[in-house]
């Protein structure tokens, strides 16, 4: 993410240079807010980025002149933030942004969910329920609970879960929840809580129960299988609990 605000930074910081010198007029500077955007997006594209922020890059600082010219009211200033705060709530402090698994990613998941036939199925940061969803409604004979602190997503998966009685997401968070019903748990966060988050699973799972990480691995730990995604964006990592030292392997599902 913080690719998305040095790119912008460094782009507002020349223009800013220019406006000061008295080298561009308003109209000047909103053709240069457009080309900015424009380079954001060729870099966005360079690095890898989210494809997602693309539309962000593009209409960023255009939108910010536009709001500055246009005087927009602050009540708009204040309503986008009330709305960040309960998109994103505590991630300044958990260092999780909001990661939502895309569909190639989700089709490997329940691929491994039919292999695994675990009785409950727990996401751990489930944000707006896309997987829960997914998995309840495939698997009915599989109890799905989830877990958000997020107030918005949370409110998006609830109302997406509606009608699937097997398919439970609460507004709380995962630490203080024991994980001793669970046979399979997934998560997609970020690498920072994951030696944390496996010191829980690993003493709160029961024997035979398998956690699912997304993207990142848990470190000094070998996980016992992966699966790569058909669109090579992501794998998921395996650790069956206990872990065991067995020899790595890998597969391929959804080529």
């Amino acid at each position: 993410m913080y690719r998305f605000f040095v790119i912008q930074l460094v782009s507002a910081l020349l223009l800013l240079g220019l406006v000061k010198a008295g080298f561009v007029t308003m109209p000047a500077i909103f053709l240069l807010a457009l080309a900015q955007g424009v380079l954001a997006a060729i870099l966005n594209l360079l690095w890898r980025a989210p494809r997602w922020w693309l539309p962000l890059h593009l209409g960023f600082l255009p939108a910010a002149l536009g709001l500055v010219q246009w005087r927009v009211s602050p009540l708009w200033y204040g309503s986008l933030f009330v709305i960040l705060l309960l998109v994103y709530w505590n991630t300044f402090r958990s260092r999780v942004p909001l990661f939502l698994t895309n569909h190639a990613t989700l089709s490997v998941l329940k691929e491994v969910v039919g292999e695994r036939s675990p009785r409950c199925f727990v996401d751990l940061g489930c944000g707006t329920g896309s997987v829960l969803v997914a998995v309840a409604r495939q698997f009915p004979e599989v109890e799905c609970m989830g877990y958000e602190v997020a107030p918005l997503p949370w409110l998006l998966g609830k109302i997406r879960s509606q009608g699937l009685p097997n398919c439970k997401i609460l507004l709380r968070s995962f630490w203080p929840v024991s994980l001793s019903h669970a046979d399979m748990v997934y998560a997609f966060l970020s690498p920072v809580p994951m030696s944390r988050l496996w010191q829980k699973v690993a003493q709160e799972m029961p024997e035979g129960s398998v956690f699912v990480s997304n993207s990142f691995v848990v470190p000094d730990t070998h996980f016992s299988s992966q699966y790569a995604a058909s669109d090579g964006q992501r794998t998921l990592y395996l650790y069956d609990i206990p872990h065991g030292e067995a020899a790595l392997s890998g597969r391929q599902l959804g080529a």
